[in-house]
């Protein structure tokens, strides 16, 4: 929780381009819902009523609120960009002038291998849990609530129909998020160590040959290698069964809304258009649940990172001896 604090408190120190985005991702998610309820406007009105003359108009509005949503889209990925970079380099200037006043004693007992590895690589990939993970972690909770909210409005019942699918992804979702995370751990500290060692070699290249032990060296590069490959197959294995079997459960839900939506337009309950707007909203109410999955999948590897980095950050500055 408190590395958690100490990436948003990060994050604020640049308000109004955070605010900013945010608001464009408000944006961005309401004008989703253009596009289903253009579909039933087609389908109930337009075909229903032969009406014709509002094909033009009904098309370019539609047009015109994906344009919109786009241009934001393209702005609101600049800003972040943008944003991530100003990150990256207060929080690599500041670990680096905690660095340096840091005791000689110190760098004798830490590798310098691991040093330039939390500098190089694991500031930056603390912002891209920033902007990826907390940016668009937000904007797909937004979206799939508007999405929720539009389909209750309509059918209350096919709605229900339509998240039949959620508790057994969510289950299945969190169950390997926690499992794979120590995985991931583990898979991130077997790449650090092996640049280490990559690092520290080469560094120490004349005294390697010198004394002659190459093939010692080589044997514990391979062994870290190795290691490295070991570890993140671990993980593989298991994502190479958990997410087709998400894609499975979910594109079944398809099958199963539209027949019901069938059922309840055969009926009298709902209009045809109500449906079709359905199949549409679906693809919208399940983009974010992907978009988690994908968070779930890359953002584990990189989970050690903002501790790694916070916990250099927070070292306090010691007398030189």
């Amino acid at each position: 929780m408190s590395t958690l604090i100490r990436i948003l408190r990060h994050t604020f120190r640049f308000p109004m381009q955070s605010a900013l985005s945010l608001l464009m991702a408000i944006v961005c998610t309401c004008l989703v819902l253009v596009l289903p309820g253009i579909t039933m406007r087609f389908i109930d009105v337009i075909i229903a009523q032969n009406r014709p003359d509002l094909i033009l108009p009904t098309a370019g509005i539609g047009v015109a609120a994906i344009l919109v949503r786009q241009a934001l889209f393209t702005l609101r990925t600049y800003l972040n960009n943008a944003l991530e970079l100003k990150l990256t380099h207060l929080i690599r200037v500041e670990l680096y002038d905690k660095l340096q006043r840091l005791p000689v004693k110190w760098f004798d007992t830490n590798s310098s291998g691991e040093i330039m590895s939390r500098v190089a690589n694991d500031v930056p990939t603390t912002n891209r849990i920033i902007i990826e993970g907390v940016d668009q972690a937000i904007a797909a909770i937004l979206q799939f609530l508007i999405v929720v909210g539009y389909m209750c409005y309509h059918s209350w019942q096919l709605t229900l129909v339509t998240l039949i699918p959620l508790p057994f992804i969510g289950v299945l979702t969190t169950w390997w998020s926690r499992r794979s995370e120590p995985m991931w751990r583990e898979s991130s500290d077997a790449s650090s160590a092996l640049n280490a060692i990559l690092h520290d070699n080469l560094a120490g290249i004349r005294q390697i040959k010198a004394y002659t032990v190459e093939p010692r060296a080589l044997e514990s590069f391979d062994k870290a290698s190795q290691k490295v490959g070991e570890k993140h197959m671990t993980v593989m294995r298991g994502q190479s069964i958990v997410w087709p079997t998400v894609s499975f459960i979910a594109e079944s839900g398809i099958i199963i809304m539209v027949a019901f939506g069938a059922w309840y337009a055969l009926q009298g309950d709902l209009k045809p258009g109500v449906v079709i707007s359905f199949l549409v909203a679906w693809g919208f109410l399940f983009d974010p649940i992907s978009r988690i999955n994908t968070l779930l999948t890359d953002l584990p590897p990189a989970a050690s990172s903002p501790q790694n980095v916070f916990s250099k950050s927070l070292i306090p500055p010691m007398k030189q001896t």
